[in-house]
């Protein structure tokens, strides 16, 4: 696991600029509709329904496009922008129904211990990884999953946890601080910083990314 650490930090050291230039496209766009939302107050409760769908779409072109960067990238090749594009679009269908089995499998073993449904998010995270790159069906992709994962459960999910975890709470404490320190007739000015604090969020959650993509690799190849 330390040795996989270390070569998570030395491709994002080594590559995270070239990885920024692939998800820029969406990320800047989101970025500011999320930060409007936030600077205008509108992440009530009674917002979520115009909220959860662009959030939706942009988690999944935004997965679809790092994960499909990486993999080139880790290949020694130059990811071509429009064939990220076409993939990422064309796959995400797949990438949203593993998400949803994994985060309903993890909840149902969930319910009477927390335990079992992390182990089960450990075994059928990694199809993630395959979702964005194979031609496998979601079915396949979550029983290669489950088989990779077979022993190393555990590893996976907190390897993952570990990378995501710092991201979240990053963009958590830059959105206190904008939101204690702006005043609220400064809406352009908050929704420039909370806009930046988004995008700092999204490209930290690379890491994550990049973590999962290094370990399934050494488990098995992704599906074909």
């Amino acid at each position: 696991m330390g040795s996989t650490n270390a070569e998570v930090i030395y491709f994002f050291r080594t590559q995270a600029l070239r990885l920024l230039y692939y998800v820029l496209p969406v990320l800047v766009p989101a970025a500011l509709w999320d930060g409007w939302l936030l600077a205008q107050g509108a992440m009530q409760s009674s917002m979520q329904t115009r909220v959860i769908l662009p959030s939706l779409i942009v988690s999944l072109l935004f997965t679809g496009l790092a994960v499909g960067a990486i993999d080139a990238l880790a290949r020694g090749q130059t990811p071509q922008l429009g064939s990220l594009w076409k993939k990422a679009l064309h796959r995400g269908p797949y990438l949203f129904a593993v998400q949803t089995l994994m985060l309903l499998g993890a909840f149902l073993a969930a319910l009477p211990l927390i335990l079992p449904g992390l182990y089960v998010a450990g075994r059928l995270v990694g199809a993630q990884v395959d979702a964005p790159l194979s031609q496998a069906g979601v079915g396949q992709m979550l029983r290669v999953s489950w088989q990779r994962s077979r022993g190393h459960a555990w590893a996976l999910i907190t390897g993952y946890l570990s990378w995501m975890i710092p991201a979240v709470l990053v963009g958590w404490a830059t959105q206190w601080l904008i939101r204690h320190h702006v005043p609220a007739a400064q809406t352009t000015l908050a929704w420039m910083m909370y806009s930046a604090s988004y995008m700092l969020t999204l490209w930290l959650n690379l890491l994550p990314w990049i973590f999962l993509y290094r370990r399934c690799s050494e488990l098995e190849p992704s599906p074909g």
